[in-house]
């Protein structure tokens, strides 16, 4: 596809057909990061290196490889919903994302017209699905899921066909019931290497995602181009924001970068500062609550 310009005053723009020449399933992007020692995850007072978190995904990929359904995450933000996101991509096991938001019917209907074939949640919204369904549920914070994460057998990744399904985002249902919307790992993979090479992102990166997981912004403006880009990802938790907001900060400040998120918000991430600025927390972490990168200004929207 060639090129088109469009003339506007005082500029002319170049919009041109920027998909990668050879289209990647997510998990490949995954299972390259296998080998990475550089921080890939922070959360509270914790990090991971990438070879860890994608240790600790191909634990959660061991559980569900021959699941007959799909995997329904019903998570806070934190280590466990990314682990699971990666490891059901490794998988080849589509996720659905369910919101906590529904209650009652309306989350069963999520539950059952999505095909779920098992609930991964935790202690604190265990009780939301009690009753709701007949699909079996695995609470994250018990004594039993850690025995079964301790006993599963680890396998190299195996290839993925990028036509597979990684994961049903369900809309906001503004005009009617919320609709699950398909997202490839084909397409997953395109948006991760264009979100990289647009915005010019690299390993020296670090994204802060404050916007909850089960929504598209954290899943294609965050956590998929730090997966291409090698970046560290900080996930907002839903109880200590501030406390993973600090982590972020000090990830950042070891980097050179001046970070920006989508809409162009300024963190700071110079070795002279190490917190957000009052423009940058207001804007990032609380009204527009979206996936922050640190990198330049001129960093273009999402696609």
């Amino acid at each position: 596809m060639q090129d088109e310009k469009r003339t506007v005053p005082g500029r002319t723009a170049v919009l041109g057909d920027d998909r990668p020449a050879r289209e990647t399933a997510f998990a490949e992007l995954v299972a390259a990061r296998g080998g990475d020692d550089r921080t890939g995850l922070c959360f509270e007072d914790r990090s991971w290196t990438w070879r860890e978190v994608v240790a600790e995904s191909l634990r959660r990929a061991s559980l569900v490889r021959d699941l007959p359904g799909h995997v329904g995450l019903f998570l806070e933000n934190g280590p466990e919903h990314l682990f699971w996101l990666l490891g059901a991509a490794l998988a080849g096991v589509p996720v659905v994302e369910l919101n906590p938001t529904r209650r009652g019917a309306e989350l069963a209907r999520d539950i059952t017209h999505t095909d779920c074939a098992l609930l991964v949640t935790e202690a604190s919204r265990a009780p939301l699905l009690d009753g709701l369904t007949r699909v079996p549920s695995l609470a994250v914070d018990t004594a039993a899921y850690a025995e079964r994460l301790a006993s599963a057998r680890l396998a190299a990744p195996a290839p993925v066909d990028p036509d597979t399904v990684f994961s049903l985002v369900f809309t906001s249902g503004t005009t009617s019931a919320p609709k699950a919307v398909i997202c490839t790992q084909r397409r997953l993979g395109r948006i991760a290497v264009q979100q990289r090479d647009r915005r010019r992102l690299t390993c020296d990166d670090v994204f802060y995602v404050v916007m909850p997981m089960f929504h598209s912004n954290a899943l294609m403006a965050g956590i998929a181009p730090a997966v291409a880009a090698a970046a560290a990802s900080c996930c907002a938790a839903g109880s200590r924001p501030r406390g993973s907001c600090r982590m972020c900060a000090a990830t950042a400040s070891r980097s050179s970068t001046t970070s920006a998120s989508p809409s162009a918000t300024s963190w700071p991430s110079r070795r002279s500062r190490t917190t957000p600025t009052t423009r940058s927390a207001s804007r990032s972490a609380t009204r527009r609550r979206s996936a922050t990168s640190t990198r330049s200004p001129a960093a273009s929207a999402a696609p």
